[in-house]
C-alpha cells in the first residue's frame, strides 16, 4: 500500500524537488520551522489551519488536513521532495483524545488504546495517527529521521500501526529512542512535561534535566555547598 501511494503521488508530478531538510507536520504556529529556518535549513511547515480559510471559501476541506485525500497527497509529496539521507520530520500529532484528561470521552486505556471509535473525535484521531505512521515509514525509507511528540501520559505510542512500525524497525536493526522534557525549560508559560519518540538518539540532547525552583517560580535560587558559612 505504501509503495502504491508513493508511486501514485510521484506520477502526479506535483512539483520539482526542493531539497527540504526539515518537515514540520502539525506545526501550528510553526515555531520549530522558524527555528530550523533560522539555523539555515530548508524547511516546510504543514498544518490543517493553513488551508482552512481557502477551503472554507471554496466549500471544501483544508488541503492540509491529513485525514483528507488532498492532505495525504501533499504530506507524501513533501517527503518525496526532501533531501535524501538528511531529512528530519517532526510529528506533533494532535493529542486531544490521547491524553488522560480525555479518558472519560475517548475511553482509551493501556488495554484498549484505540478507545471508543463510535466517538467521531476518537475515530478521526486514530486515522490521523495511522496516516502519520505511513509518513514515518517513508521518512525512514528516505534515510531520514522522524520525531513524534505528545504530552506526558499520552497513549499515542500504543496505536496498533505505530507499534507495528516499531517492531519492523527493530527487526531491521533500527532502534527507537524515547526522551522526556519540560516545556518550561524552553521558555513556555506552562510546565508541561512532553515525551518524544525518534529514530535518532539526538533527542536526548533536548532533555535539559528536571525543573529547578527557578524554573517553577521564576525566581533565582541557589543550592548550598559545603562552603556555606552561618551568618
Amino acid at each position: 500500500v505504501v509503495i502504491f501511494l508513493v508511486l501514485l503521488v510521484w506520477w502526479l508530478d506535483i512539483s520539482p524537488d526542493v531539497g527540504y531538510d526539515f518537515l514540520d507536520y502539525f506545526s501550528g504556529k510553526a515555531r520549530l520551522s522558524l527555528m530550523a529556518e533560522g539555523a539555515g535549513y530548508r524547511v516546510q511547515a504543514y498544518d490543517k489551519s493553513y488551508g482552512d480559510f481557502r477551503g472554507a471559501r471554496k466549500g471544501k476541506r483544508s488541503c492540509m488536513d491529513l485525514n483528507s485525500n488532498a492532505g495525504m497527497v501533499i504530506a507524501i509529496s513533501l517527503i518525496l521532495r526532501s533531501k535524501l539521507d538528511h531529512l528530519v520530520a517532526a510529528f506533533g500529532v494532535v493529542c486531544s483524545t490521547w491524553v488522560p484528561v480525555n479518558k472519560g470521552t475517548s475511553k482509551r486505556c493501556y488495554l484498549c488504546p484505540h478507545g471508543d471509535e463510535s466517538v467521531v473525535s476518537v475515530r478521526k484521531a486514530n486515522k490521523m495517527m495511522a496516516r502519520s505512521t505511513i509518513l514515518m515509514y517513508l521518512v525512514i525509507a528516505a534515510g531520514g529521521h522522524y520525531v513524534l511528540e505528545n504530552p506526558q501520559g499520552s497513549l499515542i505510542a500504543l496505536h496498533d500501526r505505530y507499534v507495528q512500525f516499531l517492531k519492523r524497525l527493530l527487526a531491521k536493526g533500527v532502534t527507537t529512542y524515547k526522551a522526556s522534557l519540560w516545556m518550561r525549560k524552553f521558555g513556555s508559560f506552562t510546565w508541561k512535561q512532553t515525551w518524544l519518540w525518534s529514530s535518532s538518539d539526538q533527542i536526548y540532547r533536548l532533555d535539559l534535566g528536571t525543573l529547578t525552583p527557578e524554573d517553577k517560580n521564576g525566581k533565582l535560587c541557589w543550592t548550598a555547598t559545603e562552603n556555606l558559612k552561618p551568618t
